[in-house]
């Protein structure tokens, strides 16, 4: 199984830290491919630093996004995501911690559903 985890904030550097020890291979993506491969240095990991088209072209893709930037990032990758399992960590929070900016009823999953609606999410 190929996996990308995209983005190097904490949630990134977490998922790093906890599925590289498990799985080989697997590929890390920022939008600055050399602030990647400084932090594999730093964080001691055995991943695979990659530009964002060859990490787009996984099995399963994890995303770290804030919630603001996934629904529009699904819809510009639609068709390279078709096919693929997208893990959503998201939980659409507000800048400042303090509240959700979802209604209550609803997630971050169900709105990218809608975007995504056959893929595997």
């Amino acid at each position: 199984m190929n996996i990308t985890i995209l983005g190097t904030g904490s949630m990134g550097r977490g998922l790093i830290k906890t599925l590289s020890p498990l799985h080989q291979g697997i590929k890390w993506v920022s939008r600055n491919r050399e602030k990647v491969i400084d932090l594999v240095d730093e964080l001691k990991v055995d991943v695979i630093p990659v530009d964002y088209e060859l990490g787009l072209d996984a099995d399963v893709i994890i995303h770290t996004f804030w919630f603001r930037d996934l629904i529009p990032w699904a819809e510009e990758n639609r068709n390279k995501l078709k096919g693929k399992v997208l893990v959503d960590i998201v939980n659409p929070i507000t800048l400042d911690f303090n509240d959700f900016t979802l209604d209550w009823g609803t997630s971050a999953a169900v709105e990218l559903q809608k975007v995504l609606p056959k893929l595997k999410l």
